[in-house]
């Protein structure tokens, strides 16, 4: 299985081996959108990240996990998150939140979010449905002109502006 391979509904059982030739066996499920559940228990039964939409800097993502108690939970977004500990609030309750940073520069649309779930070596992987986009880079004026014999109010004389956000979310309200 490759980075961003589809296996959803295939169960997946990896074998790590180690240069000594020791094996650890981890066993995961990946079902988009619906609950993951590990042999012997790692289980998942909700996920979300909220907000739905655009967030830029300075916004917050808050995610939360319903799974089974006592597991350590991580959720990553792309690659700009990966492994961002969840903290258990209550028991199967998972609660965390990433702050969009001002640098360096994030545009994207609709990254894979997703969180972990693990008890030992095993692990339940959940891949969230909700539309989350990053967008921390503002729009830029790429090019002005002066309007001839146009006149702004105040008697200062018009221009134009082409402004160009390299697809980001939009020109800032």
């Amino acid at each position: 299985v490759r980075r961003d391979e589809n296996v959803n509904g295939v169960s997946i059982r990896v074998v790590l081996r180690d240069a000594a030739g020791n094996e650890q066996v981890a066993q995961c499920a990946n079902l988009i959108g619906q609950p993951a559940a590990a042999a012997g228990g790692a289980m998942i039964t909700g996920f979300s990240a909220q907000p739905r939409g655009w967030v830029r800097a300075g916004g917050v993502i808050n995610f939360t996990v319903t799974g089974q108690p006592g597991c350590q939970v991580t959720v990553s977004v792309g690659q700009v998150v990966v492994d961002l500990p969840l903290q258990e609030v209550a028991q199967g309750q998972y609660s965390g939140a990433w702050q969009v940073p001002a640098a360096p520069a994030i545009s994207l649309a609709a990254p894979a979010i997703y969180c972990k779930l693990r008890v030992g070596n095993r692990f339940g992987v959940y891949v969230s449905t909700d539309q989350v986009g990053i967008d921390n880079t503002p729009p830029v004026i790429v090019a002005t002109s002066l309007m001839r014999d146009v006149e702004a109010p105040g008697g200062t004389q018009g221009f134009t502006a082409v402004v160009d956000d390299n697809g980001g979310s939009g020109v800032d309200p």
